[in-house]
This record gives structure tokens, C-alpha cells and sequence, in this order.
């Protein structure tokens, strides 16, 4: 069984990661795993992360060195939270990674709002900030709309994240996050009104 479990590991990673990844293969490999992030059960979403970490973490680059100058330069993010490295060093380094940014956001913007696990939804919203395709204005609305949804309607998050009392590591992160996503919002909202002072604030 172990090794049948190696074997299929192996043909996900090379179909990700090998010389003949394509556009297609990789956007249906990942959105099985995605789709199970936005789940109503916990076991669900779990086996989902752990099933995009094998993937991506143990495969995303073969030579050492190459992978320790990488994360060298990219590692700040991931020590806060460093059961979130497939997602927040490992993903954006897949080959076809422009493919599947718009995917990848959107599956992380609903599971935002089925996730009970403070890290959790803090690595999901430094991903956003940082890889959602915010070039596109109805993705970036988007956005913006789900992670205000997700502050108004989940207060309780919101407070384990940012409470007086128990100082979290990540949320210095998260708020910078948070920031960006909605800074950016309203830079582009200005630009669309242009001759009005709605947003000149």
C-alpha cells in the first residue's frame, strides 16, 4: 500500500512539476485538491492540505541548494507559519503557476468563509495579498467583498487573530495583508471615478 501511495505520489508530482506539465493536467490536479478546502468537514479540508503539502512540498524542486537560496529569499512568511509552506512558497513556484492563479484564488476566497482554523484563514489571506490576480477588476471586487464578509461575519476569527491578550505571531502579517487587499481596492475604485472625490480620502 506504502508503495502504491509513492508511486501515485510521484505521478502527481511529475505531473505538476516534470518536463511535460501542461496547463490542463496541472488546473485538474490542483482543483481536486482545492474544491476540498471549502468542505464542511474538517476531515476534509485537512486530508486536502496535507494532500496539496505531500504534492507540492516534497516535489516542488529536486536540487537542495537551488531550493535553500529560494527559501532564503521567500521565508519570512512561511516561519510564521510554517505548516504553510506548500502554500506560501512551494504554489507560486510550480511552473505553470500563472494557470492557476485565478483558480487558486478563488477556491482560497470560499474556503475563507468554511475554515475554523485561525492559521489557516491567516495563510490563506497572505496568499491573496500577495498572488490573486488583482489585475482583473471583477476578481479583484471579489475579493475585496469575500475578505470584508469575513471580517463583519466572523468575529470571532477576527478576535482570535487580533486579540489583546494572546499576541499571535502571524497577525502583523495578516494585517499588512488585509491592508494591501484593501488599499489596492480602493487605489483601482479611484481610478474607475475619475471626476469624482468618492474616494479621495
Amino acid at each position: 500500500r506504502q508503495q502504491k501511495q509513492r508511486q501515485l505520489l510521484g505521478r502527481l508530482q511529475d505531473l505538476l512539476l516534470g518536463p511535460k506539465a501542461d496547463e490542463q493536467t496541472t488546473c485538474e490536479v490542483l482543483d481536486y485538491f482545492l474544491r476540498r478546502l471549502s468542505s464542511s468537514q474538517v476531515a476534509s479540508r485537512v486530508l486536502a492540505m496535507k494532500g496539496l503539502s505531500l504534492v507540492l512540498t516534497e516535489g516542488a524542486l529536486k536540487d537542495g541548494e537551488e531550493r535553500d537560496q529560494l527559501m532564503e529569499e521567500d521565508s519570512r512568511d512561511a516561519e510564521l507559519l510554517p505548516g504553510y509552506q506548500w502554500l506560501l512558497q512551494d504554489l507560486p513556484k510550480l511552473p505553470l503557476f500563472d494557470s492557476v492563479r485565478g483558480l487558486t484564488s478563488s477556491a482560497l476566497q470560499q474556503a475563507i468563509h468554511v475554515e475554523t482554523d485561525p492559521q489557516t484563514i491567516s495563510a490563506y489571506l497572505i496568499y491573496l495579498s500577495q498572488h490573486a490576480p488583482v489585475e482583473e477588476q471583477s476578481h479583484h471586487n471579489d475579493l475585496a467583498l469575500d475578505v470584508a464578509r469575513l471580517i463583519v461575519e466572523r468575529s470571532t476569527i477576527m478576535n482570535c487573530l487580533f486579540s489583546k491578550h494572546s499576541c499571535r505571531p502571524e497577525s502583523d502579517a495578516v494585517l499588512s495583508a488585509l491592508i494591501f487587499i484593501f488599499s489596492s481596492y480602493i487605489r483601482r475604485m479611484r481610478k474607475t471615478k475619475e471626476g469624482e472625490d468618492l474616494y479621495s480620502w
